[in-house]
């Protein structure tokens, strides 16, 4: 920005040039909305030299034509909220503590707004300040859209890592909001030193809430035992090629990946690892007496200690799966177990057509 400084070139055949350069800088320096341009060009062009991104957009495209989304993301978390039993305070706690930093500055990032459309004199000194605060508000209206489900298929593309981006820019907003009221000509303007520093303050113990979180969500450890992997590689050795599988929370191409390789996975398991399906809670159960009704063609599933456990103790709340799933699963005449280690289990499905003949 600062091309005054940088072309001090005094010589006659750059002079023209010098000059064309400073007039359009001048004629551009107080119109942001070519830099709001100049910034979306580049980033468009950064994401799309992702071959994933592609696919992403792809499956985006496919939803908006087909008109097909998940249930909006406030629907969902109102739902988990729901089965573990957290309503009225002790929501706003949870809130509070994992998401307190960030709405304080979201709080200061529209105060600073009202300030700057206030004051003509901040706009003359600061007119790229209305840039970020344009393309924070774009960011955060798309997160919007995503939150209530307003256009299906943003979560093909992670619309939900656009809450990080939201809180990028804030930090400049405070900063800029505590500068403007602590001039000299304001008044009080002595006493804002000392609010400003408890708000720092509370924002640094408010980010530690969100840092470390175990003392108040209770969440599995995401490690993987031997047995696991040897489960794993068993039914990468014996499974018969072109058989989808289905799991809890222990998808089998992740195992594959790291036993036989990602490109090696591909070709015995498929190109995306989305084709391999969570099965049902309660393994449908409440709708089908058997598992293998459930599917049109044969299935693979492996269910590990830490599969049974995790909905036993830590998610027990959620009501996804529970003991009697279990015992059911072992007496299915659709299910049958092909491995079984201490710690992981491998079943093969039957799939509703083989059903249709023996029943």
């Amino acid at each position: 920005m600062k091309t005054k400084n940088i072309l001090s070139v005094s010589s006659k055949p750059y002079q023209l040039i010098k000059e064309k350069i400073l007039f359009i800088y001048d004629q551009m320096k107080h119109a942001p909305t070519y830099y709001l341009i100049l910034e979306i060009v580049i980033f468009s062009y950064w994401v799309l030299l992702f071959g994933f991104f592609h696919k992403n957009i792809r499956n985006m495209y496919y939803s908006l034509v087909r008109g097909s989304s998940n249930s909006n993301t406030i629907g969902s978390m109102q739902n988990t909220l729901d089965k573990i039993g957290v309503t009225g305070a002790d929501f706003i706690e949870l809130l509070v503590k994992m998401e307190g930093a960030n709405l304080l500055f979201i709080g200061l990032f529209i105060i600073s707004l009202f300030i700057y459309i206030k004051s003509k004199d901040v706009q003359q000194k600061d007119p790229y300040l209305i840039l970020l605060a344009i393309i924070t508000g774009i960011t955060a209206v798309i997160y919007a859209v995503y939150l209530f489900g307003i256009v299906p298929g943003l979560e093909n593309i992670n619309a939900e890592r656009l809450k990080t981006y939201i809180t990028i820019f804030t930090p400049i907003f405070a900063g800029f909001v505590f500068l403007y009221l602590t001039m000299p000509k304001k008044k009080f303007y002595k006493s804002m030193f000392f609010l400003f520093g408890i708000i720092v303050l509370t924002a640094s113990m408010l980010s530690i809430f969100s840092l470390y979180n175990s003392p108040y969500i209770m969440q599995p450890t995401p490690s993987v035992t031997q047995m696991d992997m040897e489960g794993a590689e068993w039914f990468t050795n014996y499974h018969k090629e072109g058989t989808l599988t289905v799991h809890i929370i222990s998808p089998m191409p992740r195992f594959a990946d790291a036993i036989m390789g990602e490109s090696e996975r591909r070709d015995t398991l498929g190109f995306s690892r989305s084709i391999h399906k969570n099965v049902p809670d309660h393994f449908n159960y409440n709708v089908n007496n058997r598992l293998g009704k459930t599917y049109i063609d044969d299935k693979y599933m492996m269910i590990t200690m830490f599969d049974r456990r995790i909905y036993e103790s830590v998610w027990k709340n959620i009501g996804r799966f529970d003991k009697h799933d279990f015992k059911v699963l072992n007496n299915d005449s659709t299910v049958t177990r092909i491995y079984s280690n201490s710690q992981s289990n491998l079943y093969h499905i039957s799939g509703i057509q083989l059903n249709q003949n023996t029943e």
